[in-house]
């Protein structure tokens, strides 16, 4: 039987990211987080729809500013952003907007900096 009628509050299904690393085709969920190796820094996706960077001291270093927003999932799109989805897979942030990239995933580095690596997709012949 096909559906004719949807809430579309309905969230993909991905493997939850666990340690320092975001991949593809895994995310972050409300009340998960990643730690940087040296388990100083955690990047947290909180219940409140915001993604911070706590510091050594607990405190707030980075924000999406997306507070107050329901709480989807974080994950890296297929064209390599970071997006933070809420319900019905609506897109609430993404970062960056440039060249499409390719094997994407996000990482927390020891020194607190979080960054998004991924290659160029290959040009075309």
């Amino acid at each position: 039987m096909s559906s004719y009628w949807s809430t579309e509050t309905g969230l993909a299904q991905l493997t939850t990211a666990s340690g320092s690393e975001l991949r593809s085709e895994q995310a972050l969920y409300a009340g998960d987080a990643l730690t940087s190796p040296n388990g100083r820094y955690r990047l947290a996706y909180q219940a409140d729809g915001n993604l911070v960077l706590y510091g050594p001291s607990g405190a707030s270093a980075w924000s999406s500013g997306t507070s107050g927003q329901p709480a989807g999932l974080c994950t890296i799109d297929s064209d390599g952003n970071l997006t933070i989805y809420g319900p019905g897979m609506r897109v609430l942030w993404s970062k960056p907007h440039g060249e499409r990239r390719v094997n994407a995933r996000l990482v927390v580095q020891n020194d607190g900096d979080v960054v998004l690596l991924g290659d160029p997709v290959p040009e075309q012949q």
